[in-house]
């Protein structure tokens, strides 16, 4: 099966992509900035500090500390997701 076979299959089976990403894309940010490392009990609690903070600054202030508490591997992927929720709202932004 060549190259164009597969794409044509996968353009077939989920549809454009850049389509999707583009209807979907404030739902795409806010789920990548949702992102967070920790167990299933302490989502409780930072959601709660999520919820409280309200100013930009102080909120991404906290969330880098929470994530550096427990520091790994896995805070890297955090912090990407960050980048690309952040991306897609300035993208957002733009197309407005």
């Amino acid at each position: 099966m060549s190259d164009e076979d597969v794409t044509a299959i996968l353009l077939e089976t989920f549809g454009d992509v850049k389509e999707f990403v583009e209807a979907n894309r404030a739902a795409i940010a806010d789920c990548y900035l949702s992102f967070s490392y920790g167990d299933f009990h302490s989502r409780r609690e930072y959601e709660a500090a999520l919820n409280a903070i309200t100013e930009p600054d102080k909120l991404r202030e906290f969330k880098e500390f929470h994530e550096d508490i427990r520091r790994s591997s896995l805070n890297a992927w955090v912090k990407y997701a960050w980048e690309l929720g952040e991306r897609q709202k300035e993208l957002l932004e733009e197309s407005q």
